[in-house]
């Protein structure tokens, strides 16, 4: 996934459910803080 303004690329998998290491990974390399990840999956 490619984020315009943050000129970021993130890979994300296309698995049903995560490890914890991963989704923690995802969320580094999309440079957001937990909280406002977190603001997306509602």
């Amino acid at each position: 996934m490619w984020h315009v303004e943050r000129k970021t690329l993130v890979t994300v998998p296309n698995h049903n459910e995560l490890t914890i290491g991963t989704l923690l990974s995802i969320i580094r390399q999309s440079k957001m803080e937990r909280e406002e990840f977190l603001l997306f999956l509602d």
